[in-house]
């Protein structure tokens, strides 16, 4: 538990910082799309190994 509040308060303690909120924004569509489509491929390898 420890370790997991530690993480996730680094995480919001990095990206408080303007400099990083702002160029988190700048690729924030494009990081969603790789995401999405790996959530996707993910989801239909699973589909087709049942």
């Amino acid at each position: 538990m420890l370790l997991s509040a530690v993480w996730y308060c680094g995480l919001a303690f990095f990206f408080s910082n303007p400099r990083v909120s702002a160029g988190f924004l700048r690729f924030k569509a494009g990081i969603e799309r790789v995401m999405g489509a790996a959530l996707i491929l993910i989801g239909g390898r699973l589909l087709w190994a049942r």
